[in-house]
């Protein structure tokens, strides 16, 4: 076997050996993957929002407003996205101001918002 690629798998196998306990590669990933792509967060009662699904590996936020309306925002800070789902305090009329709407957030500036469905 070739001695770069030999250190490399050394190098893998101790990056999953943690703290005595084996970690299975492929649940870390699939975990991983699961926790980025697509999170519906509904957390809270909101006047605004039904929820939003946040998808942190695409920096996206689809937004399932009360009215019946559905918009996508594109270029949304993944740290704001993380928040969102980590932290269940959150209300999503106040992210949805904060993170999507206010005028010097990211997603105001850079990026774009697309009517996905009209009730």
């Amino acid at each position: 076997m070739d001695s770069q690629l030999s250190h490399v798998l050394q190098l893998v196998h101790i990056g999953i050996v943690l703290h005595g306990h084996t970690f299975n590669l492929f649940f870390q990933f699939f975990m991983f993957n699961n926790f980025f792509n697509n999170t519906v967060v509904s957390h809270g009662h909101s006047d605004c929002a039904d929820r939003i699904v946040a998808n942190v590996k695409d920096a996206t936020a689809t937004v399932y407003y009360t009215n019946g309306t559905v918009y996508l925002y594109t270029s949304v800070s993944r740290r704001a996205l993380i928040n969102l789902i980590i932290n269940d305090n959150i209300s999503l009329g106040r992210w949805i101001n904060d993170v999507l709407l206010y005028n010097n957030s990211k997603c105001a500036q850079f990026g774009t918002y697309d009517l996905v469905y009209s009730a």
